[in-house]
């Protein structure tokens, strides 16, 4: 009898010992998820504040209303100078029509800064638009990588979404604004792809390969999009998350 007490006293310590084990589990688990949850807040916040505010300040819009080629569009005056006291990482500026992809663009010596920072450099898990950082800066490769976030509430590059699912028409144009000057891209293809298939060749050794490229981008394309009747310009392909895969929009420059 006594032995059997002993033991029931021993079953209900060690009940009692995993029972905190677990305690202390849950509350590890719910402290690290608020964290999250408050971080994420922070960072949309954050991010929604740049661009109420600092992208106001430094674009400016104007009609191009008495232009008859190009009526009814509006062209960007961005304030580079403003940008780059910021941020000396600043390299360009992107827009899209009928979408919140509005931001400046930044090339870090990696690729993992800009993916948790913003253009103050502060920790956001929103993270920026930039560059491959093995890219020449100036838009003269051949193929040019742009990076950004998918995000649940909207912004960075999110909107990509409407670009493949064929919600902006087929015939959509990408603006990248430099200190040089406007160079215009016209979208052909956007598809999904698994992160190993979405590493793009940024350079190709004969005209061939590259053609191969771009009817390859065409063919996975969900969307078929009006094509330009000149495909020789550079290319820049735009790569965000979908998911455990990525969405990846391909343009060729034609202005």
């Amino acid at each position: 009898m006594k032995a059997k007490h002993l033991k029931n006293k021993k079953n209900r310590k060690n009940t009692s010992r995993i029972d905190k084990i677990l305690l202390i589990i849950f509350i590890a688990i719910f402290i690290y998820s608020s964290y999250k949850v408050i971080y994420w807040l922070k960072s949309n916040r954050d991010l929604q504040k740049l661009e109420n505010n600092i992208f106001s300040e430094v674009v400016q819009e104007i009609n191009n209303e008495d232009e008859s080629e190009t009526k009814g569009e509006t062209t960007k005056i961005i304030d580079f100078d403003a940008l780059t006291q910021i941020n000396q990482d600043v390299i360009a500026w992107i827009s899209i029509d009928n979408t919140r992809v509005n931001y400046p663009i930044l090339q870090a010596k990696d690729n993992n800064y800009y993916l948790r920072k913003d253009l103050y450099k502060s920790n956001n898990s929103c993270g920026s638009i930039f560059l491959d950082c093995n890219t020449n800066p100036n838009f003269s490769e051949q193929n040019t990588v742009i990076y950004g976030h998918h995000l649940t509430r909207g912004g960075m590059f999110t909107d990509l979404d409407k670009i493949y699912k064929g919600e902006l028409g087929k015939e959509v144009y990408i603006q990248i604004y430099t200190k040089q000057g406007l160079n215009t891209y016209q979208v052909i293809a956007a598809h999904i792809a698994v992160p190993e298939l979405s590493i793009v060749k940024k350079s190709f050794s004969k005209a061939e390969e590259r053609q191969a490229y771009i009817d390859n981008a065409i063919k996975n394309s969900k969307i078929k999009f009006k094509q330009p009747t000149n495909l020789q310009g550079n290319i820049i392909t735009l790569i965000t998350c979908y998911g455990k895969q990525r969405t990846v929009v391909n343009a060729i420059k034609v202005m």
